[in-house]
């Protein structure tokens, strides 16, 4: 009884995350459809764009501590 319930959460779950993986893949599409595939460079500063927001990311993330290594004594 308690096993179904769990993989009914579960199950749960990952349609969610199927979900909003799907919607996001959705709206990347979207918007390259809304693109002219003539022009590069808005496809350049759109690329741009994306590679800033992610170093961001990376730098918040090192800031907080993400990333770094600490040996355990034993």
């Amino acid at each position: 009884m308690a096993n179904r319930a769990v993989q009914e959460i579960i199950e749960q779950q990952v349609l969610t995350v199927a979900k909003a993986v799907e919607d996001k893949l959705d709206e990347e599409i979207a918007a390259l459809d809304r693109v002219d595939d003539d022009d590069p460079e808005v496809l350049r500063e759109s690329r741009l764009q994306q590679m800033k927001k992610m170093a961001e990311k990376r730098s918040r993330w090192f800031s907080l501590g993400h990333g770094e290594y600490t040996e355990i004594p034993s």
